[in-house]
């Protein structure tokens, strides 16, 4: 899991990226954030768990959001183990980052000249990336 931005806010006040990736599937989710607060970034990640049931683990970086206590409280009362990746070694989520560079480059090939439409796009973003078969798993994140 992990956070970009700040990035051009948006029309609708958007300024960072939620972006949580399954190891196993390769399922991408991105969703965009007004702000970092612990509580915004807990209820994206009940609302993606409601959906796609409980993680087992979740990796992130050891950005102040990830750190707090309401998101240590909710990995505890949800059973998640809880992994940090070592400061400086962001290769240790390298999935994500790679991800997250994918999605840049999409992001800037349909973005508007002003840049405050990305968030309004992303869905579409989200639905292309995850119909595209995998080359590790030979199979869309869908599928």
């Amino acid at each position: 899991m992990d956070l970009v931005g700040p990035l051009e806010k948006t029309t609708w006040g958007h300024q960072y990226r939620l972006v949580v990736l399954d190891y196993a599937t390769q399922y991408p989710k991105a969703v965009p954030l007004r702000n970092t607060a612990s509580n915004t970034i807990a209820k994206e990640l009940m609302g993606m768990f409601a959906r796609v049931g409980l993680a087992k683990e979740i990796l992130t970086d050891q950005g102040t959001p990830f750190l707090s206590k309401l998101m240590r409280d909710l990995c505890v009362l949800l059973h998640i183990h809880t992994l940090r990746t070592l400061v400086y070694q962001r290769q240790t989520d390298g999935l994500v980052e790679r991800f997250n560079q994918t999605l840049k480059v999409m992001i800037r090939k349909v973005v508007s000249r002003d840049g405050k439409d990305w968030d309004t796009l992303l869905p579409y973003l989200m639905f292309a990336i995850q119909e595209v078969p995998q080359a590790s798993t030979e199979f869309s994140p869908f599928e």
